[in-house]
Parts: structure tokens; sequence; C-alpha cells
């Protein structure tokens, strides 16, 4: 594990952690944790393999743009990249939202049940191993 691997999983968790404290209710972090997997490990590389397909043998000082947009699997890997930064925005943007109308209240969940578990603690544990 790279520390950019490290650290992109810290913060999720983080955040998982603050919607399950939030809600008191595992789905939602689950659903997201789902939809995050299979949007990075099915989605994006058919997309990476639609995209480099179009790319092959292909000298970049040669590369006409209106050529690479016409190609179906750039435009999609494209189109990824832009509603991930849409999605990113948005969450960013009502966590934001929320907070500020709600605070960071726990309604009565105990953080450390969701910050001090042995899940995380193994996590931080294995993430400092990785990264000896």
């Amino acid at each position: 594990a790279s520390i950019n691997q490290v650290c992109y999983a810290f913060l999720l968790g983080l955040a998982f952690g603050y919607v399950y404290v939030r809600t008191g209710h595992l789905r939602y972090s689950l659903a997201v944790h789902v939809l995050i997997n299979g949007m990075t490990s099915v989605l994006l590389p058919v997309l990476l393999s639609a995209a480099a397909g179009a790319s092959a043998g292909i000298n970049p000082s040669d590369v006409d743009l209106s050529a690479v947009l016409g190609n179906p699997g750039v435009v999609a890997l494209l189109l990824y990249v832009a509603a991930l930064l849409a999605l990113s925005l948005l969450g960013a943007v009502v966590f934001l939202f929320v907070v500020r109308e709600r605070g960071l209240d726990a309604s009565g969940i105990k953080p450390k049940a969701a910050f001090l578990s042995w899940g995380v603690l193994a996590f931080v544990v294995m993430a400092v191993v990785a990264l000896l």
C-alpha cells in the first residue's frame, strides 16, 4: 500500500464513521463503500482499457483532438472523470450544509464506538506496517 492509498482509505474511513455516528445506520456507509469499490475496481478498468485501445500505436505529436474525442472509450472515460468530480463537489457541499445546519452532534452514539473499534485499530496497525 502506498501513502496515497493509506490517506485515501483513512479519509474515507473517517467519512464513513461520521455517517454512521450521525445516522446510527451502517447501511449508508456500506452502500457508498460498495459503490466506490464497484466504480474503481470494475468500471474504471473497463473504461481505461477502452481508452487505451483507442490510443495504441499513436504518436502523441500526431494526435488529432477531434479523432481522440470521437472515440467512445475516451469519451466514456472523460464522462466518468467529470461525474466523479461533480459528485465530489456535491458531496462536499452537502456535507458542509449538514454540518452548518445540524452541527456535529453524535445523536447519542458514542464516537468512540465508531472510531476506536477493533476494525479501525487493525487498519491503523496494518497501514503503519505497510508503510514500513
